[in-house]
């Protein structure tokens, strides 16, 4: 049963996006965008829902991680932010939000869901 917590699942792979949906959603409730543009559309549309954490790719077509990550700090800023990628971990320390964490993919999901968990214990 999925706790009240809410995230902010992003990812351009359909089949990623799936399976770390069904993964996460065994522990959060879990709402989910197919590109950044999508999910910034999704935060500006609701900007007083309640969104406990963010877990974005950074490379995807049009907006990349990175600028979700702010739009969705400006708009909450004390969401937890979990960044996943495949090659910008050297763009990690100039480019990410502060006390957000990075994975390199595959990610170790239950590595991912402790580092989420650790970041959303801080801001409460």
């Amino acid at each position: 049963m999925p706790d009240t917590q809410t995230i902010l699942l992003v990812e351009d792979e359909f089949l990623l996006l799936a399976l770390m949906e069904d993964l996460l959603s065994e522990r959060f409730s879990v709402i989910s965008a197919p590109r950044g543009d999508d999910a910034i559309d999704m935060l500006n549309a609701e900007p007083g829902r309640e969104i406990h954490g963010l877990v974005t790719d950074i490379r995807m077509p049009g907006v990349f991680g990175w600028d979700v990550a702010k739009r969705a700090r400006e708009l909450h800023p004390d969401i937890a932010v979990i960044y996943l990628t495949g090659d910008s971990l050297a763009d990690w320390r100039t480019q990410a939000v502060p006390g957000s964490k990075i994975f390199g993919k595959p990610a170790k999901m239950d590595e991912l869901i402790e580092a989420l968990t650790k970041l959303m214990i801080k801001t409460v």
